[in-house]
């Protein structure tokens, strides 16, 4: 019950437009453990703007990845609000790692556009 009280919550905080992410806009509560890392593969258009955001209740961090594991944008501020924004080079699968930085585990919600 908790966990489904701060997703709605922080669904109203967040918002994104469609733009990059292939099919549009998407969005995923989760709890990332104290000390780990999360990681999903979505797919965003070649030449758009691509914006991956998320609002957590501790600090954590968004770190991007194109298909040869370079680093294509990453948020590391101390906080729970992580964005970054880029314009894919290529159509296809990009990993996003959403890093917890607390001793604790953190709910938080993931959005892309």
């Amino acid at each position: 019950m908790r966990r489904l009280l701060l997703c709605l919550a922080l669904s109203a905080l967040v918002v994104t437009s469609y733009a990059g992410r292939c099919g549009g806009p998407a969005q995923h509560c989760d709890v990332v453990r104290a000390g780990y890392i999360d990681i999903y593969r979505e797919s965003f258009d070649a030449g758009k703007p691509a914006v991956v955001t998320a609002v957590g209740d501790g600090d954590i961090d968004i770190l991007i990845y194109d298909r040869d594991l370079r680093l294509v944008a990453s948020d590391v501020a101390a906080d729970g609000t992580p964005a970054c924004a880029w314009t894919p080079e290529y159509t296809g699968k990009f990993t996003i790692r959403v890093r917890n930085c607390e001793i604790r585990p953190v709910h938080y919600m993931l959005r892309t556009n």
